[in-house]
């Protein structure tokens, strides 16, 4: 695409404006129209026209004849639809069932499109008798190149007044028009100068927001404002109702009941010390009653001593005493292999005359008794060392329980002897206790007075906090507000954006002859034809307004193959066309017979 203003060096050779009626030089291109085929369209069975590819071709003919349809050929041929944005199957003549349109440019190639009363429709371009068909809408428009590169621009181009269905409404069609002409400007830059002609800053991200995006973006914050406000409000509700409760609580006066009070806290103390020396002498009574200490006659420690050495003299004791039972067991065993009553008879051979055996015998008596009586002392000893082993066993609790006694008597008197509990000296109180009744009626009015003292405080705590919480909500709101302001402020920037763009691109368009472009923010169009509105023009000076916009969008996009096609032109009355530059095609509404067809003039 072109910048602003810009018309390709190819196609320039030179640009001579001097105000309304300025001519523009283009030199010839190899893919102007110059002939137009036409059979079953419209009026015309079979028409052959031919075109001055870079000048005026004049086509003139009474009402009805076809000149309109010339028109709608050329565009139908090109885009697939006619003047009024689509293809009218009533165009179709009567005597055919399909309409065939062919556009011959000065290359050679021939465009050629068929469309049928249901509407098929077949796409061809013919090169050096070589037809290639396309499928679709798309690859037949990138065939074409810039012929049909943006179809709306070809349409306007070439249809008179094609224009004006763009800017109705909002008019954004034709400012998104002016922009594909002008694509070097940018909306979302236009958006950050207008905010900041307003001193309000604007993100990167909202930038690429649409009037949609910062509509909603708006309304959102429109609620949460509202969300804000609302809160604002029941904190007021509430710090009302909390400053309503403060200032119709009241706090009983207890100067009475504290004074009953008082005196009884004076009468305690008299109480406790009257205890406390009342304890002072229960406890002298039971120091004096516990006497002297128990005696210990036998420390614990003697004791156990004796209970080791008693423990050990039994040990020795056994052990001996099992010593001299395996020797008497021993020598008794030796004993019974010998025959007592034969103890001439060797206990080998078994024959007499063994004269040794009863020596041996007489010997081993001997020794038998002596362990026997051995044993017998042992035992004895033993039976000593265990009623000595009880005996120390007796004299150890003994001791412990003389040590128990000793020990608890001590706690005792260590309990007895302890410092008393600090009380204030024992003085009687000059005034009467109060009785009960009186004492309870205080208390109570002295825990009223508290929990109106802690309900009051509660309160005042309360109110603080919701003061604190509107003051937050307040700043809250108050930001909301700046936000929803500059939420405003971005969503006009972005509706008055494609305006201030438009403005500007209709100014560099170049010579607009008679016409003049105001776009407002709604976003409106308003054209003017010598500083009048349009509807005010006489029909000549429209048609002289529309050829001159016309032109200056076929220079804005680099079409200056397209030709203008001008209908009624005898409305233009006794002034001169505009002198734009061809390719133009004049439709004249005569009295001639026929369709009469002139080239440069």
């Amino acid at each position: 695409m072109n910048s602003p203003g810009h018309i390709p060096s190819a196609l320039h050779t030179e640009r001579a404006l001097a105000g309304y009626g300025a001519r523009l030089l283009v030199p010839l291109e190899v893919n102007m129209i110059t002939r137009l085929e036409i059979v079953g369209l419209g009026p015309h069975k079979r028409s052959l026209i031919t075109l001055d590819p870079a000048g005026i071709t004049t086509i003139s003919g009474p009402s009805e004849i076809g000149k309109s349809t010339i028109l709608e050929s050329i565009l139908i041929t090109l885009l697939g639809r006619g003047a009024s944005g689509r293809f009218r199957t009533e165009l179709i003549h009567d005597t055919v069932d399909k309409a065939e349109v062919k556009v011959s440019l000065q290359d050679g190639r021939i465009l050629r499109r068929t469309i049928s009363r249901s509407k098929s429709v077949t796409r061809n371009i013919i090169t050096n008798g070589q037809k290639q068909s396309f499928s679709s809408e798309a690859r037949y428009a990138e065939a074409l190149g810039s012929l049909a590169a943006d179809p709306e621009a070809t349409r306007v181009i070439v249809a008179p007044l094609g224009w004006q269905s763009l800017i109705t409404a909002n008019a954004r069609p034709f400012r998104d028009l002016l922009t594909r002409a002008m694509p070097s400007a940018d909306p979302a830059q236009e958006v950050a100068n207008i905010m900041e002609e307003h001193g309000l800053a604007v993100s990167t991200a909202e930038l690429a927001w649409t009037e949609k995006d910062a509509t909603a973006a708006r309304r959102a914050f429109r609620r949460d404002r509202d969300q804000l406000t609302g809160s604002v409000s029941t904190l007021e509700d509430q710090i009302l109702q909390t400053t309503n409760q403060l200032s119709t609580q009241t706090v009983p006066d207890t100067t009475d009941a504290e004074a009953v009070l008082a005196v009884e806290a004076e009468w305690v103390v008299h109480d406790q010390a009257s205890q406390q020396a009342g304890l002072a002498a229960e406890r002298a009574r039971q120091l004096a009653a516990l006497g002297e200490a128990p005696p210990i006659t036998d420390p614990v420690e003697l004791a156990r001593a004796a209970e080791s050495q008693a423990d050990t003299a039994l040990q020795q004791i056994t052990t001996a005493w099992r010593e001299s039972r395996r020797h008497r067991d021993h020598l008794a065993e030796q004993l019974g292999g010998v025959d007592t009553e034969n103890p001439d008879v060797c206990p080998t051979c078994q024959r007499p005359g063994w004269d040794e055996g009863a020596a041996q015998i007489i010997t081993l008596q001997a020794r038998l008794a002596a362990a026997e009586a051995a044993l017998k002392q042992a035992t004895t000893d033993g039976e000593q060392a265990r009623t000595a082993q009880r005996t120390a066993r007796e004299r150890v609790r003994a001791a412990q329980e003389a040590q128990a006694r000793r020990d608890a008597w001590q706690r005792t008197v260590d309990a007895l002897s302890g410092p008393l509990p600090e009380s204030p000296a024992a003085t009687t109180p000059t005034t009467p206790r109060p009785l009960p009744t009186a004492l309870q009626e205080a208390r109570a009015l002295v825990r009223s007075a508290e929990q109106a003292r802690i309900g009051a405080q509660q309160r005042q705590n309360d109110l603080a906090r919701l003061q604190q919480q509107k003051v937050a909500k307040d700043a809250q709101v108050e930001a909301a507000k700046l936000e929803l302001i500059r939420l405003e402020a971005l969503l006009d920037a972005i509706r008055q954006a494609p305006s201030r763009l438009a403005e500007r691109q209709a100014a560099a368009l170049g010579d607009l002859g008679p016409v003049t472009l105001q776009f407002g923010e709604n976003p409106a169009v308003t054209m003017l034809i010598d500083g009048r509105p349009w509807w005010l023009a006489s029909r000549g000076r429209q048609v002289v307004a529309d050829i001159c916009l016309r032109a200056a969008l076929r220079r804005a996009f680099g079409l200056h193959r397209l030709p203008i096609v001008v209908d009624n032109v005898q409305d233009v009355g006794g002034q001169p066309l505009p002198d734009v530059g061809g390719p133009i095609i004049l439709l004249r509404t005569t009295d001639e017979v026929g369709l009469s067809i002139k080239s440069g003039v």
